[in-house]
């Protein structure tokens, strides 16, 4: 993932499926988030980008910064 926002959504939404469901699968992907994180994709229809909370990518925010 590009974005910091972003990655940790995906984390807290893991963290939350495995506390709810008590998943072995999504415990085994936080165990070994570091490894697994960057095989994860985040598709948004290209009418939806302006009207994301968060760019999807950082280096926007990095530009805009300085």
């Amino acid at each position: 993932m590009k974005s910091l926002h972003w990655a940790d959504v995906l984390l807290d939404l893991v963290r939350d499926h495995a506390d709810t469901t008590d998943s072995k699968w999504s415990k085994g992907l936080l165990e070994d988030w570091d490894g697994v994180a960057p095989h994860f994709w985040q598709i948004v229809p290209k009418e939806m980008l302006t009207r994301l909370s968060h760019p999807l990518d950082d280096s926007a925010e990095l530009v805009a910064a300085e």
